[in-house]
């Protein structure tokens, strides 16, 4: 979502286009407790591509237009996923954590849980984005890493000012009580894979 538009760069391909303009490319990769963006440019180009990335954390649009297909995006991804055992076993690794610990709830999201729960009860997905984002990019829980020719003091005077004006919400990180759910100890849970029906796994 985030790298479709900004106020500053409102078109929602500038991002990408600038990249491969100039020998780079992007990608993301979402865990249970953090997301990582990253970029590669040609380094004469570094600057540029900074600044546009930097808006993603400052001013992103999440329009309406872009918010659907996104969701659409995530549904299909989902629905991919529910034939892999690796993600089959990570969503059983879930259930059996404490419903008090976010760990245990439902993480990657499809239209059930991003459309059709939220609209029977009346919550707006957009403003609920925003919402996040406003609350949790936060700069003081966040690390930005440059990588990029010249000495670290060039670093700092050149790109540092392309980032001051990340959000700063003053967030703290979360900390929660144990994930461990002593209801489903001392249990051992057989698996049959998709891959291989009379291949039996166990999980403990």
């Amino acid at each position: 979502m985030l790298f479709l538009g900004t106020e500053k760069y409102p078109e929602e391909n500038e991002y990408n286009k600038f990249l491969s303009a100039h020998g780079g490319y992007s990608n993301a990769s979402t865990s249970s407790d953090h997301t990582t963006y990253y970029f590669d440019v040609l380094p004469e180009h570094l600057a540029g591509a900074l600044d546009i990335f930097a808006q993603f954390f400052i001013s992103p649009l999440f329009t309406e237009s872009a918010t659907g297909r996104e969701l659409s995006a995530v549904n299909s991804e989902h629905e991919k996923n529910t034939c892999l055992d690796a993600w089959r076993l990570d969503q059983l690794n879930k259930s059996t954590a404490s419903p008090d610990h976010p760990y245990h709830k439902f993480g990657t999201g499809n239209r059930e849980t991003l459309e059709t729960i939220p609209k029977s009860k009346g919550i707006d997905v957009r403003k609920e984005l925003l919402k996040f984002h406003q609350e949790w990019y936060s700069s003081n829980i966040m690390t930005l890493v440059v990588l990029g020719k010249g000495t670290l003091h060039y670093r700092v005077t050149a790109y540092t000012h392309l980032c001051s004006n990340y959000i700063y919400a003053r967030t703290h990180a979360c900390t929660h009580a144990s994930r461990t759910n002593t209801n489903t100890h001392n249990r051992i849970i057989k698996i049959s894979e998709l891959k291989r029906p009379n291949n039996r796994g166990s999980y403990t």
